[in-house]
């Protein structure tokens, strides 16, 4: 066959061209080709998108010729309906780097002159790459550096490799979509270097466009992101190209269904130095090994901070000072809150302001985060106070470090057995039944505190584990050893027992009207969704009720009754409470301190039992007096 326009150039890598019988991407069959060469031989590797394995053909002025080699899947590679290909050209060996979509993982080959393959590497989910459903896979260049770029659908993810001399693949960076970005079900990728820099732009369905920075160490920063939609006359966007023209790069974005293609221009012609010396225009400047300073000057300048201990200075125009996680103390020397910004994406596990500690000075600020220390002095000498590093001047992203290494699954740990006729959970209750009916209700009085302004989206479950750090806190002194730093047994979405065992059991039983039962041990028990009834046993217990009214039953011990704002008119009833020793945790009060917190309770007596009114739901503590209790018995989260 004939073919022209195979994608090559003077970088020695090559990405694939994707041909389509039937017209569409949901009819016929999708070819995937690249064209590459081992010394001075020319091939063309091809791949069928719904078959197996690849091709090798021999390739000369424009004509595919004989076949030279055919690899199928086996049980260790990804060749299973190939999503893409790359190949790169290191010293005198071509690499080929094999893409599959439903295999989650890479092939890596090497080329040889006779147009035969020799397997190098397999990188994917049996290695521990935490990609699902590959969409894409590009091959590209930062100076003489080369880096795979690898876009993950089902895990809505961006990952870089360092591509090696020996054709292995490093990763340098992984990030996921999060609410900065638009790459969820990240499908199309498109890059371009210009003057020295990398410019990255990612997209899918997710309404918009994100697009990032190449560092030299293969680490991503985001500059911005386009929102796109019906008014840019763009929907789900399928590919992606940037193409240089001098001082403007063009981005055009076309979408799935075909209907819409969209051009951005990018004004370039501002960029100055990358990892030169700074001048006026807008530069890269990345700390070399042992740097004690960086300085900007004028421009809108990216400060890239090293390993090691630097001091940043901007100068004029609108900077971004980005941190290292190195654990050194670093300093800005003129940070302008107006318009810098402060990018601590590289730092790990940081994701908003509130994991911050600002200790404030009167020329500045110093933020703490985990072994971090940044000595910030603003541009005006004057003071600086969190209230200045807003949404809008400090820059996160959700990424984290990937190990390559073989995929290690555990084995499940014995269990107690389920439950088996006879066994009795708990006493019945001769006093009352459960849930309480409408008569039992009516003889409570009515509900009058103001009910919790519920926040959109699964408030239970973010709430529940926000503020786990919280009860930890509180309950380190007498619980060290919580359950609760292991993942939970998760129930199902049905009326279900679940019956726990002499050790430290962590249940969370989600929807249904559920029965759960720790034993002994000092348990975690998260009843869910519905009207639940849920019995601590022996042992220091954390009883979590969650949505519905429910049945709280600590048993022996010094057990916490944890409460969070769900749904207003709820009535949870604790059977048992010992105001000797057990707790109830609250959430959700404006209060400033424990006490005014508590003076926003309401407590009625009635026989027997204590009514609590708060945020709109009911309490009721049976076989409890109001003088029994006090604000030594509440722990609040403020």
């Amino acid at each position: 066959g004939h073919l022209d326009g195979l994608y090559q150039n003077s970088n020695y890598i090559s990405n694939s061209l994707l041909l389509q019988s039937g017209g569409s991407s949901s009819a016929g069959q999708s070819l995937h080709l690249v064209s590459t060469k081992s010394a001075d031989q020319s091939f063309v590797i091809a791949a069928a998108s719904n078959g197996e394995g690849i091709e090798v053909f021999q390739y000369s002025e424009g004509v595919i010729g004989a076949s030279t080699e055919r690899i199928l899947d086996d049980e260790t590679s990804y060749l299973q309906q190939v999503c893409d290909l790359a190949t790169a050209r290191i010293g005198e060996t071509t690499y080929v780097y094999v893409a599959s979509g439903v295999e989650h993982g890479l092939s890596i080959f090497s080329l040889g002159v006779d147009g035969q393959l020799s397997p190098v590497a397999n990188v994917g989910q049996a290695q521990s790459l935490p990609i699902n459903a590959i969409s894409q896979v590009d091959m590209i260049a930062l100076g003489a550096a080369r880096f795979l770029l690898v876009a993950s659908q089902g895990a809505n993810s961006l990952t870089v490799f360092r591509v090696l001399e020996d054709g292995n693949l490093k990763p340098a960076d992984h990030i996921l979509d999060d609410l900065a970005l638009r790459i969820e079900n990240n499908s199309a990728l498109a890059y371009v270097e210009v003057k020295g820099r990398g410019l990255l732009a990612a997209a899918g369905n997710d309404g918009g466009i994100s697009f990032f920075g190449l560092l030299p160490s293969g680490r991503l920063i985001h500059h911005s992101t386009v929102i796109t939609g019906p008014d840019a006359g763009i929907g789900a966007i399928s590919d992606l190209s940037l193409l240089s023209a001098g001082p403007i790069v063009y981005l055009v974005a076309r979408d799935k269904s075909q209907a819409g293609l969209g051009v951005f221009k990018i004004d370039v012609s501002s960029f100055g130095a990358a990892q030169g010396s700074a001048g006026v225009l807008d530069d890269l400047l990345v700390a070399a090994p042992g740097a004690l300073a960086i300085n900007g000057y004028e421009g809108d300048d990216y400060l890239v901070d090293g390993i090691g201990s630097e001091v940043m200075t901007g100068g004029a125009g609108r900077d971004v000072f980005v941190l290292t996680a190195d654990e050194k103390i670093d300093q800005i020397s003129d940070f302008d809150s107006h318009q810098d910004i402060l990018d601590l994406s590289l730092w790990p596990m940081l994701y908003s302001s509130a994991q911050l500690t600002f200790v404030e000075n009167s020329d500045g600020v110093t933020i703490h985060f985990r072994g971090e220390e940044l000595v910030i002095k603003s541009a005006s000498g004057s003071g600086l106070t969190s209230a200045d590093f807003g949404a809008g001047t400090i820059t996160y992203l959700t990424r984290f470090d990937v190990h390559l290494q073989p995929q290690e699954i555990s084995q499940p740990t014995a269990t107690a057995p389920p439950l088996n006729q006879g066994v009795i959970l708990a006493k019945p209750q001769a006093d009352f039944l459960f849930p309480l009916t409408v008569q039992d209700i009516a003889e409570y009085p009515k509900l009058v505190s103001q009910p919790f302004q519920m926040q959109a989206g699964p408030y239970f479950i973010t709430a529940a584990f926000s503020n786990m750090g919280s009860i930890l806190g509180a309950i380190a002194p007498s619980q060290t050893k919580s359950p609760i730093y292991k993942l939970p047994e998760i129930g199902r979405s049905d009326n279900e027992g679940m019956n726990g065992s002499a050790g430290s059991d962590y249940f969370m039983a989600m929807g249904g009207h559920d029965v759960l039962y720790g034993q002994a041990g000092n348990d975690t028990l998260c009843g869910g969704d519905g009207s639940d009834r849920i019995y601590g046993g022996d042992g220091k217990d954390v009883l979590i009720g969650g949505v519905g009214s429910d049945l709280l039953c600590g048993g022996s011990g010094a057990d916490w009754f944890v409460f969070y704002p769900t749904i207003a008119g709820e009535i949870d009833v604790i059977s048992d409470f010992d105001p000797n020793v057990d707790t109830v945790y609250l959430s959700g009060l404006s209060g400033t301190n424990s006490d005014e917190n508590y003076s926003q309770l309401i407590f009625v007596q009635v026989d027997q039992d204590l009514w609590l009114d708060v945020l709109g739901q009911g309490v009721i503590f049976k076989d409890l007096l109001h003088a029994q209790i006090s604000a030594e018995d509440f722990l609040f989260n403020f």
